[in-house]
């Protein structure tokens, strides 16, 4: 963590508690606010954090190692602010308006497979 802390001027337990905020998802506002910090201060403590824990991920990576629970969603495509071909398989919806069909009846192009696992992570010895 030394690394991280180079030429900071902010303390060490400060940092502790932005790791914390940031773990347990917490805004960077509400850090702030409880710490006594700017904004951009939080931000930037909470960057080099987010950056070194994206390098030691980099060089030392995490294997999983069983799926307890695997689980897919489907997710509407959305042609907001585009123009729908001529000849599109089907027309516009207007405001509000829900799907006829189920996701999962529709064509696949209509909507984006998103898969969620939750596995026990294993570090590389």
């Amino acid at each position: 963590m030394n690394a991280v802390l180079y030429h900071s001027r902010t303390d060490e337990d400060i940092w502790k508690e932005v790791l914390a905020d940031t773990l347990e998802f917490v805004s960077i506002d509400k850090a702030a606010e409880r710490l006594g910090l700017s904004h951009d201060r939080v931000f930037h403590i909470r960057h080099k954090i987010l950056a070194a824990m994206e390098h030691s991920e980099a060089t030392n990576p995490t294997r999983l190692s069983a799926v307890k629970e695997c689980d897919e969603t489907f997710v509407l495509e959305s042609l907001k602010g585009t123009k729908i071909p001529a000849g599109y398989w089907r027309s516009a919806r207007k405001h509000g308006a829900k799907t006829q069909k189920m996701a999962s009846q529709t064509n696949m192009s209509a909507s984006v497979p998103a898969l969620a696992v939750k596995a026990v992570l294993l570090r590389y010895p």
